[in-house]
């Protein structure tokens, strides 16, 4: 694991350290920012560029979990606990991504992207004894291609095919101490998946003088079973994004 820290940290300091051209974007429309590749990173798994161009991206989420669940219904931490001798209460996950890149055409990107997690679990056992998990290190990297497919209306319209294979740098063998000692922390607290996974999706992009309207649909599915003999299941998604031009410096996003 700290190996891989050390190749994060090598990349962020070869970005803080290449001296980039400063450009003045503040007298463009939303539909003119679309045109040159201005995207929230929550787009950039289908982003596109003009030949040669480079991106570097970094940015954080956070995400807080503290209810339980039995197929579609809520259930309650004594539910749990009649079935199960501890119940997670509490789950919070720190995630700073990192995204690299290229466009060796008009019509083909190629990226890199890797991330580092901070996870904690909190727990109580049916004796109700309390305890904390924590978990964190680079998770699962990933190289994609994403092609232009089609554009139409001067760029205004553009459809773009995506494929990722998904690399597993993250560790499956995450321990921690727990009542019965120091133990193997449960798949939701591993940093990475242990597959190698491919990933191909789609998206369809709308830029207007005022607004940008992006949907997109994935689909993901593990090559291999991992070292601890299990794989994950095939996933799939649909995204929505909108980007409504407010001012010239301010917009408004919305992502579903």
């Amino acid at each position: 694991m700290n190996k891989y820290l050390f190749l994060f940290l090598c990349l962020i300091f070869l970005i803080i350290s290449t001296p980039i051209k400063a450009q003045d974007f503040t007298s463009l429309s939303l539909e003119e920012l679309g045109e040159i590749d201005v995207f929230p990173g929550t787009v950039l798994d289908t982003h596109i560029h003009q030949k040669n161009d480079m991106m570097f991206a970094l940015y954080q989420t956070y995400s807080e979990m503290d209810s339980l669940g039995r197929e579609t219904k809520n259930i309650s931490i004594n539910e749990a606990l009649y079935q199960y001798v501890v119940s997670p209460t509490y789950m919070s996950m720190k995630m700073t991504m990192f995204h690299a890149m290229y466009a060796y055409s008009d019509n083909l990107t190629f990226a890199f992207m890797t991330h580092f997690m901070d996870m904690s679990m909190k727990h109580i056992t049916r004796m109700k004894q309390e305890f904390t998990t924590q978990s964190q290190g680079i998770g699962d990297s990933a190289i994609t291609l994403n092609y232009l497919f089609n554009e139409t209306n001067n760029g205004k319209n553009r459809l773009i095919m995506h494929t990722s294979f998904i690399i597993p740098t993250g560790s499956i063998n995450e321990k921690g101490t727990t009542p019965l000692g120091y133990v193997q922390l449960p798949y939701a607290m591993q940093l990475g998946q242990g597959s190698y996974q491919l990933k191909l999706g789609i998206d369809y992009t709308l830029s207007q003088q005022n607004y940008i309207v992006s949907a997109n649909f994935f689909a993901q599915s593990p090559i291999n079973t991992n070292d601890a003999n299990y794989k994950i299941g095939d996933s799939f998604s649909a995204n929505l994004t909108y980007l409504y031009s407010l001012t010239n410096i301010i917009s408004l996003y919305q992502f579903h």
